[in-house]
């Protein structure tokens, strides 16, 4: 990881976003970039000079200078849209992680998206950290204990790699976590006499996921391995309040390397009680899902 970004306007969501983004940068040793977008609407120019503007963005970089202290980081301004100007300069600058703050609305502690954050999510190029409230009035700590969500997926083998990536730069340790749905809850009354069956299935698949995930991170790592049955949204919150970050993967379809968010990834954002990285989706699987289509269309 070479590159983090945080999006930054002086609120204090983002400085909950902002004291991540340097954790992060600090621990992985990798390079900090620190937004600044001035959304302000372009009939408000008539009322508001282009000077004035521009000084509102330099004040607030130098806010962001001034909770980061010593901290060395690059400033980047711009006027349009809070997204889609955060989503230009994370693929100007090639980031691999675009850190933002939640809702002024959410419960303390707790990770809840804002609408500039739900719309990062719906198709950010790189993967993207949202900050719990009132993160930034924390004791400083490292991201020592890293959770990962496991379902066999492509897009969670994604989520391993960046939890393995982060748990060997900053000597951390990685909980693998697989959750088995109860099926009797996702079909009532259709499947009840298969369902014994076909749980212990899910059950010993998921336990080869485990195992074959361990067997491919790296041994420097100490890990830890979660199998239990239940709602996967639910478990994964449940174990983020043991965790300094949890990482899961996007859904399996959308845009090329975008976040994309599905179901569970969208719960557990809005739930957790630590901060939340949702991975792209992989290349490799995009690559064969096209394939898929390209050979199964008749012209």
């Amino acid at each position: 990881m070479n590159t983090v970004m945080v999006g930054f306007d002086g609120s204090d969501q983002a400085r909950d976003a902002l004291k991540l983004g340097a954790t992060f940068a600090d621990g992985l040793d990798a390079a900090l970039v620190v937004a600044v977008v001035d959304d302000l609407h372009p009939f408000a120019g008539e009322i508001v000079g282009a000077k004035e503007r521009a000084a509102h963005l330099e004040e607030t970089l130098d806010l962001a200078a001034q909770q980061l202290g010593e901290q060395e980081f690059e400033g980047k301004t711009i006027w349009g849209s809070v997204p889609e100007c955060l989503d230009l300069i994370a693929s100007d600058v090639s980031a691999d992680i675009l850190v933002v703050g939640s809702t002024h609305r959410g419960e303390i502690g707790r990770v809840v998206p804002g609408s500039v954050g739900e719309r990062l999510l719906a198709g950010a190029p790189c993967a993207v950290a949202v900050a719990p409230n009132g993160y930034a009035h924390q004791e400083a700590a490292p991201l020592e204990r890293i959770g990962v969500g496991l379902d066999g997926e492509e897009e969670s083998e994604a989520a391993l790699h960046l939890a393995n990536e982060v748990a060997v730069a900053i000597g951390g340790t990685v909980r693998l976590i697989a959750v088995a749905p109860i099926l009797e809850e996702l079909i009532p009354g259709r499947i009840s006499s298969t369902a014994p069956e076909y749980a212990r299935f899910v059950s010993d698949h998921l336990a080869g996921e485990l195992k074959r995930a361990v067997a491919t991170s790296s041994p420097a790592i100490e890990i830890a391995e979660v199998l239990v049955e239940g709602d996967p949204a639910g478990v994964l919150c449940e174990q983020s309040s043991e965790l300094d970050l949890l990482v899961v993967g996007s859904r399996g379809y959308g845009p090329l390397r975008r976040v994309f968010l599905g179901g569970v990834a969208s719960k557990v954002i809005r739930g957790a009680a630590c901060p939340v990285v949702i991975t792209p989706r992989s290349a490799r699987h995009a690559r064969r899902e096209v394939g898929e289509i390209l050979a199964s269309t008749v012209l």
